[in-house]
Formats: structure tokens, C-alpha cells, sequence
């Protein structure tokens, strides 16, 4: 059998595997815990790393209070909190899909996200390197950015993940490439012809973490 990690490897041409990943399916991440990421530099090319799922500033001592997991596109480079690693710390966060919830009244029903063109998804992130308590060994966090949603994940939820066609992983991963907020918004608009494609289908309430979660529901 194929593993996980060849999978992503082989898809986007990764060149090197950093410590701590782990070759097993999480069918059920939640924020803070370990997702792989694809990042580029110009002294050890492109990198497969495990992140934690909840972005930490270079500089800052710890996780801060207010979710990080996540980042708008429109805004991320004029935000402290985001603005150095939109410059040159942008990574890929790859995913075979994930999860929405459409909330009517108070029942919330949730539903799997994937393309259907293509094995895996590569939602466009930011990371950072710090240090716990500012001392200690480097830590590695990411973040995934958002944009708003359009076609039928629009009905689910208002935004969605960016997620990157595969002609533009190159030109988002680039090392020698300064992002500012025009990179966002091209690779956003570049975004939407992926995101209008998206299925969704609706599964069993999520419990545990396994491959029976991503199983759509049988509604007959």
C-alpha cells in the first residue's frame, strides 16, 4: 500500500522529509494539533514538515489567546500578527478534504469538503518558527488562509479555505518572491475556479477518528 507521506511527496515534488511526521491518516484534526506542510527555501529547496495547526509569531514566548488556526486572505498582510511570514514564509497545508457544518437554527450537520478533479486538496498557509517561553527548541506553527466561499460551499458556510490550483504552488512557495497583499488577492481570485468546483457531502456526526467519518451519510 501506498503511504500517506509517499502520496504527498510524490504530488508536490517534495525534495526532503523534516522530523516528527507521522504516516498515518488523521481523518478528524482539530487546532493545536500536528498537520504535515509543504515549504520552499532557497538553501534546502522544497520540504515536507510537521506544523502545529495554531500559528505562533516569530518572536512570540506562546500561543496566543484568540484563534490563530486560521487567517483572512483580504486583510493577513497589513495584520502584525501575520505580516512577516506573508512575506516569506508561506507554505502549503495539504489535505484530502475537510469538514463544514451547515448550522440551521441550533442543529449544526456536518458535511466533507473535497475536488473532485483532484487527490488532495493544498490549502495556501503562512508559518513561523518560535521558541516556548523563548527558550528552548524551535517550534514550528502554521496557519491556513481563508477567502469567501462561492458556488455550493457557499451554502455551508461564508468563507472557505484558499485553496491553491496546481499551476500556482510553485509561484506561492516561492522563496525569492516578496508576498504582499497583491499575492494574496491574485492567488484568491486564482482560487475561485477551485473553490466553485468543491463537493460537499453530508456525514455522521464526528466522533473518534477514523475512516467511517468521511463516509457520506445514507439518506434513502
Amino acid at each position: 500500500m501506498t503511504s500517506r507521506l509517499y502520496g504527498i511527496q510524490e504530488l508536490f515534488e517534495i525534495e526532503h522529509l523534516g522530523e516528527g511526521l507521522v504516516d498515518e491518516q488523521n481523518f478528524n484534526t482539530k487546532p493545536t494539533e500536528s498537520v504535515p506542510i509543504v515549504v520552499e527555501t532557497v538553501a534546502h529547496g522544497r520540504r515536507l514538515e510537521a506544523a502545529e495547526w495554531w500559528f505562533v509569531p516569530q518572536g512570540a514566548t506562546g500561543r496566543s489567546k484568540y484563534p490563530t488556526f486560521n487567517a483572512r486572505s483580504e486583510t493577513a498582510a497589513s495584520k502584525p500578527t501575520w505580516r512577516a511570514s506573508v512575506a516569506n514564509r508561506r507554505c502549503i497545508v495539504p489535505a484530502q478534504g475537510y469538514y463544514e457544518w451547515r448550522t440551521e437554527g441550533k442543529v449544526k450537520t456536518p458535511f466533507y469538503v473535497t475536488d473532485p478533479d483532484m487527490p488532495m486538496l493544498a490549502f495556501a498557509g503562512l508559518y513561523s518558527w518560535w521558541k516556548l517561553g523563548g527558550e528552548g527548541p524551535w517550534r514550528l506553527s502554521a496557519t491556513i488562509l481563508t477567502r469567501r466561499a462561492v458556488g455550493r460551499v457557499a451554502e455551508l458556510h461564508e468563507r472557505v479555505p484558499l485553496v491553491l490550483p496546481s499551476g500556482l504552488w510553485g509561484d506561492w512557495l516561492d522563496p525569492s518572491r516578496v508576498g504582499d497583499q497583491g499575492l494574496l488577492d491574485a492567488m484568491s481570485d486564482a482560487a475561485a475556479g477551485v473553490v466553485e468546483r468543491l463537493e460537499a457531502v453530508e456525514v455522521a456526526p464526528l466522533a473518534g477518528n477514523g475512516p467511517e467519518l468521511i463516509r457520506p451519510v445514507d439518506r434513502d
